[in-house]
């Protein structure tokens, strides 16, 4: 199927098509308000085995099981003993040991990855610095002057500096571009309401350190902006060090990232110490790299610094980088192949 003038929030607007536009799709609903239980999920997955279905994708999971006792686990055995492929999702529950769900080797398991394109937003610090951020919401009516700037934060204890519901209620936003911590558990188009309602002009949402580099373009209600950690820490120091701080903000079209690779979420989940840590798996991120050393690309190294700042040793020790395939993680801890930090050459399933 294909959907002519097609555009995402008045953005990339053209003729929209699936990669297999003459598929057919089979829909099984296994959860309901109150849960999924794998009684409904087996049943799921008997149906769709019964159906006759090629590819069976689950966007389901929960906490590592010895696979005896793992519903997903034991329907994708039998879907493959028919011929079936099952992929399923690794979890949003990263950085951090021994989080992936879904890792039986008979499965492929996909963690979470963006694309190589960002919407992207422009914010001009006062003092001439200018942080990349992204926001879904690119108002065309929105002026890029300098505004006054505050992080409520600063002096507003810990629920203003996430901007949660009815926190700026005693500071003064008026008019202002509103500085806040970005917060799941607040939810960052709620942060903005907030924001909004106090009569703030625009928002910069400044991740957290756990968050690093990962920014998303969300549907603000306001004109935003997400930043990462870093830029956030520019930003704060700015304002806690200024008289009077400003800023602007400046939307854009979409644009690419220009990265060679394709980059990970914050929440992916990671193998360790869990109950098949001592297992080989065949499992892998939808994207993959292979060491530079045995690249069939031609491609550059790609230096992971960034990364290792981000996550240090929750993801790399130095001189080692584990670089997936679909056989699995081929690892090298060669210092003239790999670098002080390691690299990789990446590509795409």
């Amino acid at each position: 199927m294909f959907v002519a003038n097609a555009d995402a929030l008045g953005q990339a607007t053209g003729t929209a098509a699936g990669m297999a536009p003459y598929a057919h799709v089979a829909v099984y609903k296994v959860c309901t308000e109150i849960g999924c239980f794998t009684s409904d999920m087996l049943a799921g997955l008997d149906n769709a085995i019964q159906d006759g279905v090629d590819v069976l994708s689950l966007s389901l999971g929960g906490y590592s099981l010895p696979f005896f006792d793992d519903g997903i686990a034991i329907g994708a055995f039998r879907a493959v003993e028919k011929g079936i492929f099952v992929s399923c999702a690794a979890g949003n529950e990263g950085p951090f040991n021994a989080t992936v769900s879904n890792e039986a080797p008979w499965i492929l398991t996909v963690g979470a990855s963006t694309i190589d394109r960002e919407i992207r937003v422009t914010v001009e610090l006062g003092n001439g610095v200018e942080l990349i951020g992204q926001s879904a919401y690119q108002p065309n009516d929105f002026v890029s002057a300098e505004l006054p700037q505050v992080y409520p934060g600063l002096h507003g204890g810990s629920l203003a500096a996430v901007c949660k519901s009815g926190s700026l209620k005693d500071i003064d936003v008026k008019g202002k571009v509103v500085v806040c911590d970005a917060d799941a558990d607040v939810g960052r188009v709620n942060q903005g309401r907030t924001v909004k309602r106090a009569g703030g002009a625009a928002m910069i949402l400044a991740n957290k350190e756990a968050s690093g580099f990962t920014t998303m373009s969300d549907t603000h209600v306001l004109p935003a902006a997400h930043v990462s950690y870093y830029d956030g820490l520019k930003l704060k120091s700015y304002i806690s060090s200024a008289s009077a701080p400003t800023a602007s903000i400046t939307f854009h079209v979409v644009a690419s990232t220009m990265h060679a690779y394709v980059e990970i979420a914050e929440n992916l989940p990671r193998k360790g110490h869990g109950t098949h840590d001592r297992r080989i798996s065949s499992n892998s991120h939808g994207s993959l790299g292979w060491c530079h050393a045995v690249s069939s690309t031609g491609g550059q190294p790609i230096e992971i610094y960034e990364m290792w700042q981000q996550f240090g040793s929750l993801l790399f020790e130095p001189g080692r980088f584990q670089c997936w395939s679909t056989g699995g993680p081929l690892t090298s801890n060669v210092p003239d192949q790999m670098g002080p930090f390691g690299s990789c050459t990446s590509g795409l399933l």
